[in-house]
């Protein structure tokens, strides 16, 4: 996800998401943490768990959960909230 944030694409891959998501699906996002002391993108192309879940809460999401996957990547999962 950390690369549509970057380059400002995220409202085109939620409305892409949002049209090919099944009734009831779920997505799962895993990420880089956004933390300087790991590899990964640069900091500013990360996007931290508190952001996605901004973003897809204003676009008619509901957070299911978080979970911090190690200490490089976070795992996010969403539902449309019909």
């Amino acid at each position: 996800m950390h690369g549509f944030y970057a380059n400002n694409e995220i409202d085109n891959v939620i409305t892409e998401l949002k049209r090919i998501l099944k009734e009831n699906g779920i997505i799962i996002i895993i990420d880089f943490k956004k933390h300087f002391f790991i590899p990964g993108p640069r900091i500013s192309e990360r996007v931290s768990p508190e952001e996605l879940e901004r973003i897809f809460i204003s676009a008619g999401f509901l957070k299911l959960y978080y979970k911090s996957m190690n200490l490089t990547h976070y795992a996010i999962a969403f539902q449309e909230n019909k």
